[in-house]
């Protein structure tokens, strides 16, 4: 290509000077030779000539072309949507391989202080509701929050992104140490805050074998509980999967545990779990419930009998690296039930012990999914 150019240079120039002389002395005679000489030269040089402008020219690559891009432009857009600070959309690379955060992918930044975001906080509000109603589930094993930020991963069409947002002074040492965070961001004029979303993500290199359920594998207990016999028609004409431990554990000379069924209808059931057949829903005979929705959306959500109250859930896992919400029950003339959330597929189940410990639930829903799943 350089040995085109600076010959085109050459001939360009060497009939330039021609021109010149011409001009400058036109009663010259042109000289037969020099004709001759510039004819063949002109002869000579048209292929390359010819040749330089049918090169293709060198496309660069567009700077959007990066796994996980459609998400991350969807994500950007919501973004736009709901909080009021400029945002781009990049490539990069993670290395996270807790939450299936690992190679090439794409981040979505926005940045800006107070006088950009001054509904800052009804802003995030917003962006966080509006990510579950478009489709993204939030894994709740990976989510926290603190004073002025919070950190989640949401998970998408076997896409992972994690969420970062942050608030807070431009220098730290605009806040005493001894200051709450929130007396000082209130006190603080609107260019000393400083507010940050960073959203990270890659397709989702996590085993698809341990949080994906195949339709053709729903749940169904291989053992059946002798006391839920005579109820299992009931919960089938839901059309939900059922979910049951092999045995309700109970201490020695208590009863075996029966169910009294609270609601049956399509898409849902609930139950609450009793010491004997005869109880009535009696406080004092009370040992538990359970229940189950169609939940397609994977993100926790209430049912009549099961509120599930996002201030007082704690992310846990299950079996099998499977997601899920525990909300511990209160105890004062009574104890109410301490609840697990989680889903199966499209079905979100709830396990409820009265007055249990974490450690008491979560062993007894990995016990129902142990005998309905497998």
């Amino acid at each position: 290509m350089d040995l085109i150019k600076n010959l085109r240079h050459l001939v360009t120039t060497f009939l330039l000077v021609i021109v010149l002389i011409t001009a400058c002395s036109p009663s010259l005679t042109p000289d037969p030779a020099l004709e001759t000489m510039v004819n063949e030269t002109l002869t000579a040089a048209a292929p390359l000539l010819e040749a330089e402008s049918t090169v293709e020219p060198t496309v660069e690559p567009t700077v959007l072309d990066f796994p996980a891009r459609e998400k991350c432009m969807q994500i950007n857009t919501l973004l736009a949507e709901n909080i009021s600070l400029p945002s781009e959309v990049k490539p990069n690379s993670f290395n996270d391989a807790a939450i299936g955060l690992t190679g090439e992918g794409c981040e979505v930044s926005a940045m800006g202080d107070g006088n950009a975001a001054a509904n800052w906080g009804s802003e995030v509000s917003a962006f966080l509701e509006a990510l579950p109603a478009n489709g993204w589930q939030e894994d709740l094993a990976f989510s926290g929050a603190g004073a002025g930020g919070l950190i989640s991963v949401y998970r998408k069409d076997r896409t992972v992104c994690q969420v970062l947002i942050e608030s807070g002074p431009v220098d730290q040492q605009l806040c005493s140490d001894d200051e709450p965070f929130f007396a000082c961001m209130e006190r603080l004029p609107a260019e000393q805050k400083q507010y940050l979303v960073h959203i990270a993500c890659t397709p989702d290199s996590s085993p698809t074998d341990k949080d994906e359920v195949n339709s053709s594998t729903a749940p169904f207990p291989a053992v059946i509980p002798n006391e839920f016999q005579n109820f299992m028609q009931a919960f089938f004409d839901t059309g939900i999967p059922v979910m049951l431990p092999e045995a309700f554990p109970v201490e020695a000379g208590l009863p075996a545990i029966y169910p009294n069924i609270v609601m049956a209808e399509p898409n849902l059931y609930e139950a609450v779990l009793e010491y004997g057949p005869d109880c009535n829903r009696a406080g004092a005979c009370r040992y538990g419930s359970l229940g189950a929705v169609y939940n397609p959306s994977k993100s926790p959500t209430s049912t009549p009998s099961f509120i599930y109250d996002t201030d007082r859930a704690v992310p846990v896992k299950l079996d099998n690296n499977i997601p899920a919400a525990y909300i511990n029950g209160l105890c004062g003339a009574n104890c109410s039930d301490s609840i697990i959330f989680w889903n199966y597929g499209d079905y979100q189940y709830m396990l409820g012990l009265k007055g249990a410990s974490q450690e008491m639930v979560v062993e007894l829903a990995n016990t129902m999914m142990l005998n309905s799943t497998q």
